[in-house]
């Protein structure tokens, strides 16, 4: 490798316990976890879970390359303003000539609902398919594109283990300057 060509990388990340929360059901419906929500929780901080694990040390390392060609976005952000992150990604991919027009069907083709509604974006086949082979838990309705909020993790968190997940948002912010939105 000449690194001659160099790609532009998006990284999006967001609050550790939604993380956490999304990944759990994740298992339930594609890999057939059984577990609980506390024990998928203890999995997650301990750094299993599959790739992109564990969780902080991806970010950090992410992060901490200081690759001109890496933009980091919040999830919580996207949320609030996607028209804005929609902006800053055309700026960062130095995409030109785009329309307002253009860049509101691009803001109707991200949102969750088409995202639920599109089987290739809502591993519809690869669900069934799972489904069909005893993989998925069917108290999870079958579903992998669920939610796509911020704050669900209050829904699923104990005080105990919410508290574990800040110290090492904390730890993340302190080396990375990265804010991470716990109490959301």
């Amino acid at each position: 490798r000449t690194r001659e060509k160099t790609p532009k990388i998006i990284h999006v990340f967001r609050n550790s316990r939604d993380v956490c929360v999304s990944f759990y059901h994740h298992w339930r419906v594609l890999e057939g976890f059984n577990g609980g929500f506390d024990l998928w929780s203890r999995i997650f901080l301990e750094g299993y879970g599959g790739c992109h694990f564990p969780y902080w040390k991806h970010v950090k390392s992410y992060y901490l390359s200081q690759y001109e060609n890496i933009m980091f976005i919040k999830y919580e952000d996207m949320k609030k303003d996607i028209k804005s992150t929609i902006n800053d990604v055309c700026g960062f991919l130095e995409c030109k000539g785009y329309t307002d027009d253009e860049k509101a069907l691009l803001e109707e083709h991200l949102s969750l609902k088409n995202f639920q509604q599109t089987a290739t974006l809502n591993k519809q086949q690869l669900v069934q398919q799972c489904d069909e082979l005893g993989y998925s838990n069917k108290d999870e309705g079958g579903v992998f594109v669920r939610k796509g909020i911020v704050g669900d993790w209050k829904n699923y968190f104990s005080d105990e283990m919410s508290e574990k997940f800040k110290e090492n948002d904390e730890e993340l912010s302190k080396c990375t300057g990265l804010f991470i939105e716990s109490q959301i």
